[in-house]
């Protein structure tokens, strides 16, 4: 189910001014790395630890209920098994929390009764008024501000314009990593989990509006709020703020994994492909080049226009005579060993043909360019497309 979440909403979740860690425990290593973040970054005093035990816990006391708190509470962390979810969702909702972050899997990526249970969590936080990310994530952290609510070590302490969303909560550390290695500065970091009620296109459309992004990463396994997604991008190409998605699930093995982990329904990636062109969002191949390409586009800061911008010249002078296809995976910009380039113009064809068959196909004279794509069993063909002004 598709819920209806303004992006206005979704401040006090990711600007929270408080948040209680529920579930805090010395031996659970989400709750250290969770709390170790929020100190590090400055936030103790605005940070409260719930245990249903009430021993000091992390050297800091505790309380057995949200209720206890006594002071207002934006954001609460949720870290208990899916047996107590419920029950923590109404203690936090009877103390006002109106945001919560559920870490615990065994939902959706758990098969038929996993989807159930975590449709009967969304609409219960629903009822209660509250919006939930997850589950089965690792939580997000607000850069810009110094606000880590995450369960994900290593966080840079300082921030850049860029904002990283990623359906794996497991791979982010490894993104983020990376993004410090290569100077990228990260706004924002969302995992997103299962997105039982928030999706990546209820955040996206919330960082449109952020002064302190201007580029969004995305690493998805699929779209699950598709309507939503393409509301958010286009309004992030009408703002001039480049979406760079790393796709993932384009083979067979990749869309089990992603099915797996998440329990996401890859669709076909050649619809993808054509969806994300006709958005205007940057498809890459892999980490790398997704951290690298939002960097760049961020720091060359408002797109002249929306679309994937690929360079005019002679390739252009038969566009309106050829089929119209999808461009190839990341178009406009390439990442190489030389840096950040504009990518020279390439038939989708040719380049499908390169991925089935591993190699670069030989360079194609004008009058006889491969535009249809006609893939055998175990080969594929190409049918050259005849040039206009020539006969039938």
């Amino acid at each position: 189910m598709a819920y209806q979440i303004a992006g206005d909403r979704l401040t006090s979740l990711f600007r929270p001014r408080s948040v209680a860690l529920v579930g805090a425990s010395d031996k659970s290593v989400f709750s250290q790395i969770a709390y170790h973040n929020l100190v590090q970054f400055g936030f103790a005093e605005h940070t409260y630890l719930v245990s249903r035990r009430g021993t000091p816990t992390h050297g800091q006391p505790t309380v057995t209920s949200c209720a206890q708190i006594g002071e207002p509470v934006d954001v609460a962390y949720l870290m208990v098994p899916q047996a107590g979810l419920l029950e923590a969702l109404d203690d936090a909702a009877a103390a006002g929390i109106r945001n919560a972050c559920v870490l615990s899997s065994g939902y959706a990526e758990a098969g038929e009764a996993g989807r159930a249970v975590q449709a009967e969590l969304a609409d219960h936080a629903a009822g209660l008024g509250m919006v939930l990310l997850g589950p089965n994530h690792l939580g997000f952290a607000n850069l810009t501000d110094g606000v880590p609510v995450c369960s994900i070590p290593g966080l840079p302490a300082e921030s850049g314009p860029v904002a990283l969303l990623s359906q794996s909560g497991a791979s982010s550390s490894a993104m983020v990593d990376f993004a410090t290695m290569a100077n990228v500065g990260l706004s924002y970091l969302v995992t997103l989990g299962n997105e039982a009620m928030i999706s990546a296109g209820h955040v996206l459309d919330y960082l449109v509006d952020d002064p302190g992004t201007q580029a969004v990463a995305i690493f998805m396994e699929t779209v699950r709020d598709p309507e939503t997604f393409r509301r958010a991008a286009r309004r992030a190409a009408q703002a001039g703020k480049a979406i760079v998605v790393l796709k993932a699930g384009s083979s067979v093995l990749s869309a089990r994994t992603a099915a797996a982990h998440t329990g996401a329904l890859v669709g076909d990636d050649r619809v993808i492909d054509a969806v994300f062109a006709d958005l205007g969002v940057i498809r890459v191949d892999s980490i790398e080049d997704m951290l690298i390409t939002a960097g760049a586009a961020a720091a060359l800061g408002r797109r002249r226009r929306g679309g994937q911008g690929r360079p005019r010249g002679r390739h252009d002078r038969h566009r309106r005579h050829r089929p119209r296809a999808a461009p190839a995976r990341g178009q406009g910009l390439r990442v190489g060993r030389r840096g950040v380039r504009h990518a020279r113009p390439r038939d989708r064809a040719v380049d499908r043909a390169a991925d089935h068959g591993r190699h670069r196909p030989a360079r194609l004279g004008r009058r006889r360019r491969a535009d249809v794509l006609r893939p055998g069993p175990d080969r594929a063909r190409l049918r050259p497309a005849r040039p206009p002004g020539r006969g039938r």
